[in-house]
């Protein structure tokens, strides 16, 4: 008889165990998630970090707290892509909240913003990458019934610096505009230009041997040194 007990309630705390674990790894193998895309930029401009969701549920309260170095960045609005429900942002600058609700469940749009994010590039930013991402609390995040939502959110980067080698109209890319602005300024045709990117041989000088390395880059003949690919 008390063997038959024993079993019993051995096999009992054996299926609470299954069910906890079940209920774990259902909460934790999540299919939701918010992600934003890797950016760059220079000190003292302004540039958007948008967040975007791929999710299968749908949801009634999303309340995000942004993430990010105050030190380089300086958050100046957030604003909302979900056109259904309500949304508030505190506007508070050292410790920005923002959230969105409704009093129904609202599939979340996908592939266009969920949320954007405007930052200013502080000007004594150092250079370096910076990770950008949305905290939570699970109780936050939450369907019309209260019912927490499983969610994951993919941190970004933003990458910071002053300069971009060989990128000589500074508009953090390399492409055949730099090469055309390179030539026009040989000849006296421009006058603003990257200095540091214009020197692509890196010898102190902006010249044509500049120019030409340059255009060979252009079409693969030839590789530049120091140069940073994004």
């Amino acid at each position: 008889m008390k063997k038959r007990i024993l079993s019993l309630l051995m096999a009992v705390c054996l299926m609470a165990t299954l069910v906890s674990v079940c209920s774990v790894s259902a909460f934790a193998a999540s299919t939701n998630r918010i992600y934003t895309q890797n950016l760059k930029a220079k000190a003292g401009e302004t540039i958007e970090v948008s967040f975007y969701a791929s999710t299968s549920d749908q949801f009634a309260c999303l309340t995000f707290t942004p993430d990010f170095d105050y030190t380089a960045l300086e958050l100046v609005n957030v604003e909302c892509g979900i056109t259904a429900g309500s949304f508030l942002y505190n506007e508070n600058s050292t410790n920005p909240k923002f959230i969105w609700y409704n009093i129904e469940n609202v599939e979340l749009p996908q592939g266009t913003p969920l949320f954007t994010l405007t930052f200013t590039v502080k000007d004594g930013a150092r250079e370096g990458t910076y990770p950008i991402t949305l905290l939570f609390n699970e109780n936050d995040i939450c369907n019309e019934n209260g019912s927490r939502i499983p969610l994951q959110v993919e941190a970004g980067e933003l990458t910071i610096f002053r300069y971009l080698l060989a990128d000589v109209n500074n508009d953090l890319s390399i492409d055949s505009a730099d090469v055309v602005m390179l030539s026009r300024y040989l000849v006296y045709l421009e006058t603003e230009i990257n200095t540091y990117g214009a020197d692509v041989n890196q010898d102190t000088n902006i010249d044509g041997r500049d120019l030409i390395k340059l255009a060979r880059y252009m079409v693969g003949l030839e590789q530049i040194d120091g140069i940073v690919n994004y």
